[in-house]
């Protein structure tokens, strides 16, 4: 059909997916796939016509996010979708992200944010696991390193590998953990990102909490030292979020570790003594969280926490 009649279908489907029983089967999730990587594979180069090039790419836009919504409803097997979506799909969406176009750029990120979660339901193996994992990390990284972006593609390639490393971080090699970790803390030094960047941290913090496969140590001394120095800022919601993001991180700290600095937490405790105040309840009450978080992580700071 011609490009206003898949809209519309895309559409209807994506309507559908809110129904009991959603779009179907495994034989209707997988022709709908089937379907979509045509649309995503559709030619716009320079020999198209300048009109048919836009429309193209607004379809792959619907497209992805329909994908997404039978991604993230409850309405389908995730078995079905999962055993649908990794041999006719992933590579598709994958290439998207590397398009020109920042909606799409955006979209796609956000469909590979809801891959992970779907291993899971769907009961992957673990070769399954490992080659999505590969697969995300090669898509996801190049965006997440780039600074000269669209901020929404720098905040979606934030949430897709929080994503990614909170959930496949077992398939992941050390070093791409520690890759995309030391990125996460360039994002959390920039004033346009840092926002999502605690989100991501403080995502990636309670899957470590739960996990011995994910050691946070690494970066630990400079995230937490970047996050006590956010408190020092205005803004109300970025302390609420810094102080959220370390009474989370400080418990992921294993028991004995030589490779923290000691004197951080003298400066960390500081600077959360300084907020107590009755004046913000709030973030009183987060702060003193946060420090006894810090206490039962590191029992030798009590004298740090009375004094501060």
């Amino acid at each position: 059909g011609g490009e206003r009649s898949k809209s519309s279908a895309i559409a209807l489907l994506s309507t559908l997916c809110l129904a009991p029983g959603g779009i179907g089967s495994s034989e209707q999730i997988t022709s709908v796939f089937r379907h979509v990587k045509t649309i995503l594979n559709a030619d716009d180069d320079a020999n198209t016509r300048r009109h048919t090039a836009v429309n193209s790419k607004s379809l792959k836009l619907e497209a992805l996010c329909l994908v997404r919504i039978m991604l993230s409803c409850k309405k389908h097997d995730a078995s079905d979708i999962k055993s649908a979506l990794l041999p006719i799909l992933l590579s598709d969406i994958c290439k998207c992200v590397q398009e020109d176009w920042y909606k799409v750029i955006s979209e796609a990120l956000r469909v590979l944010m809801e891959i992970p979660g779907l291993l899971v339901l769907g009961s992957a193996t673990k070769a399954e696991k490992d080659e999505v994992a590969t697969s995300l990390y090669d898509a996801i990284e190049p965006r997440l390193s780039e600074h000269d972006l669209d901020q929404e593609i720098k905040e979606c390639a934030l949430s897709a590998s929080a994503s990614l490393v909170s959930v496949l971080h077992a398939s992941l090699s050390p070093d791409q953990k520690n890759r995309i970790l030391s990125l996460l803390l360039d994002r959390l030094k920039n004033d346009t990102t840092r926002i999502a960047a605690i989100k991501t941290l403080s995502k990636v913090g309670r899957a470590a909490k739960s996990s011995e496969d994910l050691d946070l140590t690494s970066v630990m001394n400079e995230a937490l030292e970047q996050l006590a120095l956010l408190l020092r800022q205005q803004s109300r919601s970025l302390k609420q979020s810094a102080l959220e993001c370390i009474d989370t991180l400080v418990l992921c700290l294993p028991e004995s570790d030589i490779d923290m600095d000691e004197g951080l937490f003298d400066s960390v405790l500081k600077d959360l003594g300084e907020i107590i105040a009755d004046t913000d309840l709030h973030i009183c009450h987060l702060s003193l969280s946060a420090s006894n978080s810090i206490l039962k992580a590191r029992p030798s700071t009590g004298a740090l926490v009375k004094g501060h």
